[in-house]
């Protein structure tokens, strides 16, 4: 049986385990992680993983790019949210793939008119979930 976007079994179960922590969890939590916390930086930095805007480049291999909008419904410390959003997003509707030793993913934004990428990542298989994991330990009640 060919594998769905050369995913393993393993990782199928891992990541729509991850969709269902964050129907069940994550989801409700908005505002309560912190994309500024300096143990999540360190982690980022010794990564060399990028989290930016879409229009941001960067010459680093692991990056997470997406559109952010600001306002009353979105803060920076609502970043970690998003994220974790468009990750369960890309998984969901199947636009999550491996390629070599790297997570791809994508998520779109339906407009009236169009679907528009909306959020972009890639990042080697052996950083995806301890990425997951330092987000989470930005977790504030």
């Amino acid at each position: 049986m060919p594998s769905i976007n050369k995913l393993s079994k393993d990782d199928i179960i891992k990541l729509y385990s991850f969709v269902y922590e964050y129907e069940t969890d994550i989801k409700q939590n908005v505002d309560h992680y912190n994309a500024k916390d300096n143990a999540l930086k360190l982690y980022l930095k010794n990564n060399k993983i990028f989290i930016g805007p879409m229009n941001e480049k960067s010459s680093k291999s692991n990056y997470f790019r997406c559109n952010m909008r600001y306002g009353k419904k979105a803060s920076h410390a609502d970043l970690c949210h998003h994220i974790f959003r468009h990750i369960r997003n890309s998984i969901a509707h199947g636009l999550f793939e491996k390629k070599r030793r790297y997570f791809i993913l994508n998520d779109y934004h339906n407009t009236k008119t169009e679907l528009k990428l909306s959020a972009t990542m890639k990042i080697e298989v052996k950083l995806f979930w301890s990425f997951i994991e330092e987000l989470k330990k930005t977790y504030r009640a």
